[in-house]
């Protein structure tokens, strides 16, 4: 593996110090700028792509996009005329009438 090695969004820059157990690790720069110490047999293998910039934007699209579909939901039941506590009240009516002896 030579300087300049591209593996992902992960340019190799230089080895690093050797690890305690003797594997080679390389000091390697991600597409976001930061820079991030990795094994080169993850490198290698492709286990490693990024610093883990990556995984946090899958992340946080993630929730972007369970928040709008919760929104979504809200505003559907909303032109229904049905809003959070009524949803409430209703489920709980319809748990009574399933178990016997509550009402």
């Amino acid at each position: 593996m030579t300087p300049g090695d591209r593996h992902g969004y992960l340019v190799v820059l230089r080895e690093s110090s050797r690890a305690a157990n003797g594997g080679r690790r390389y000091v390697c720069l991600c597409a976001c700028g930061r820079e991030t110490t990795q094994r080169w047999q993850d490198l290698r293998a492709g286990n490693v792509v990024s610093c883990g910039c990556i995984g946090r934007l899958g992340r946080i699209a993630s929730l972007n996009a369970r928040n709008v579909r919760a929104a979504h939901q809200r505003r559907q039941q909303q032109a229904r005329g049905i809003d959070a506590d009524s949803l409430g009240i209703l489920y709980s009516l319809a748990q009574r009438q399933r178990e016997p002896g509550l009402l």
